[in-house]
């Protein structure tokens, strides 16, 4: 077996398995925690995400720019260690800032201003991921899949471990939740630090690298703020609007559907990488095209889970979770297909072409269209219009960036095999709709697996299998 298919079948297992993991204590999670307690947390975690976000600022999309920047002679360490060292620092300034206007932003959550401790760690946790998102992005950089694998599952056992311990084996109930996950996220972030520095013989900062990346991510701050409301500000409106318990049902109905980005993103890791090597090599129509062909079949990998997580969305919740959560399924289905459609929104052409500012611009629309549509929805379906809102206006959104993001870099996609296998989803998705809607026949679950074996039978149809092994070495990564 080559090493293209052994880092192929790495990935995928990283993929699947880091969910897999997560997921595997929710049947006993759910029926400790309330809707309400998810809600909460929901709410700590978009607000983390904010603040996170303005303590990163782009460095995260910077520091993938500047890696394949040639003409760059920065060593590989004093890159990552620059951009680690800034996002602490202004982490650091937030935690202090929460500290004490900590009563504020719990009356603008929660309407009460006692729930301090749950904001302060949804930073400090949201602050951890996004600095092991360097990390993961250098071993993505550097192609080593399987120190890629070893971080990114290490961490999730972790974490799903201490969550299970102080949940539900010591009865901490939720602060145990949130603790033991807080506390983990920050340790992983912790040994890899010390293991960078430790590796690391050049200078672990530079001043002017920082300073030349900040002139750099400053256009893409918009980006970032807009960005965060935009998948966050959903939650906010709910608790708004509705109810905790209602963000506690949304946020469960996407924690699922965001089966299918997470799998996206996976992929990502590897045609990213591939896709600027190609965009920075040659801009001609042959390589444009070579290009659309090489990311049809990571589309159509996407596609087949975004189904299957679709078409089986009621199953899941009642096998994964307490009664008190299935009423989520609707929400799995339109979340689902929503993160199918942000597979064109990973190419980063405007990022290749150095557009930032249109960048901000494209992100303040698309900010605009998702609020309004929200707003909209959730006053009529509550925690479903959510769903309903972020489609709408995301896809309003995306198909504006889309458009700029062609004319910055036209990849010449195949809009055939594409807009075939989107109709055909966006088909069954409302066959699914319909049926989940009934009651439950076994014929039902008959009728969801034709629906997933005829978008097999599309790839069939198209070629997309006539050589197995040539689809997964397209699905690789080199160690």
């Amino acid at each position: 077996m080559s090493k293209s298919v052994k880092n192929s079948i790495i990935y995928s297992f990283v993929a699947i398995a880091s969910q897999l993991i997560s997921l595997s204590i929710y049947p006993m999670i759910t029926r400790i925690l309330s809707p309400v307690d998810f809600g909460m947390w929901a709410m700590s975690l978009a607000f983390g995400s904010f603040t996170s976000g303005l303590s990163v600022l782009g460095f995260t999309a910077i520091y993938d720019r500047n890696y394949y920047d040639k003409t760059s002679t920065t060593n590989e360490y004093t890159l990552l260690l620059t951009y680690i060292f800034y996002t602490i620092m202004t982490s650091l300034i937030w935690t202090i800032i929460i500290l004490i206007f900590g009563k504020f932003f719990s009356l603008f959550l929660y309407k009460e201003p006692t729930f301090i401790f749950p904001i302060l760690l949804g930073h400090i946790l949201s602050c951890s991921t996004r600095l092991q998102t360097f990390f993961l992005s250098y071993y993505k950089n550097e192609e080593k899949a399987k120190s890629y694998a070893y971080l990114n599952i290490g961490t999730i056992l972790l974490v799903t471990f201490g969550s299970l311990l102080f949940t539900v084996i010591l009865g901490f109930g939720f602060m145990g939740y949130i603790i033991s996950q807080t506390i983990i996220n920050s340790f992983v972030v912790l040994c890899c630090l010390t293991y960078f520095i430790f590796k690391s013989k050049a200078p672990l900062f530079d001043f002017q690298l920082c300073k030349k990346s900040f002139k750099q991510a400053l256009p893409l701050t918009p980006t970032i703020f807009t960005g965060v409301i935009n998948s966050q500000f959903d939650k906010y409106l709910i608790g708004l609007i509705s109810t905790l318990g209602g963000v506690g049902i949304y946020t469960m109905g996407q924690r699922f559907s965001y089966f299918v980005f997470f799998f996206m993103t996976a992929l990502g890791n590897v045609f990213q990488p591939k896709t600027y090597k190609m965009m920075f090599a040659e801009n001609s129509i042959k390589q444009r095209k070579k290009i659309g062909q090489m990311l049809t079949p990571y589309f159509y990998l996407s596609s087949i889970l975004a189904l299957g997580v679709t078409a089986f969305s009621k199953e899941i919740l009642i096998i994964v979770t307490s009664e008190q959560f299935y009423s989520a399924w609707p929400i799995i289905i339109i979340l689902s297909n929503y993160y199918l459609i942000l597979f064109f929104a990973k190419q980063n052409q405007l990022l290749y072409a150095n557009k930032m500012g249109l960048s901000s611009i494209l992100s303040f629309i698309q900010l605009g269209a998702t609020i309004g549509a929200n707003i909209l929805f959730i006053h009529i379906y509550g925690a479903l219009g959510a769903a309903i809102g972020t489609y709408v206006g995301g896809f309003i959104g995306l198909s504006i960036s889309f458009f700029f993001s062609q004319r910055a870099y036209k990849i010449l996609f195949d809009y055939k095999i594409i807009l075939t296998t989107l109709s055909y989803i966006y088909l069954s998705s409302l066959i699914v709709f319909h049926l989940n809607s009934l009651e439950y026949k076994l014929i039902h679950l008959t009728i969801k697996i034709s629906l997933c074996g005829g978008l097999l039978l599309i790839g069939y149809y198209f070629n997309l299998f006539k050589n197995v092994r040539q689809i997964i070495s397209l699905v690789s990564f080199k160690k």
